[in-house]
């Protein structure tokens, strides 16, 4: 049994268990941070997945 993460959408807020990984970024504290979107921001924005090919 696989378990369900939510994550919280970087642009509209709202907690998902199937949010998008679109980007990293560099944080001081740590090496990187991955930036998370729900499946509708991202479409709505345009945006690929970093799973995707370019």
């Amino acid at each position: 049994m696989q378990a369900v993460v939510t994550r919280a959408c970087r642009e509209c807020g709202e907690v998902v268990d199937d949010a998008v990984a679109v980007a990293l970024e560099h944080v001081a504290s740590t090496a990187r941070r991955v930036v998370f979107l729900c499946p509708l921001c991202t479409a709505d924005l345009k945006i690929m997945r970093l799973t995707d090919p370019p």
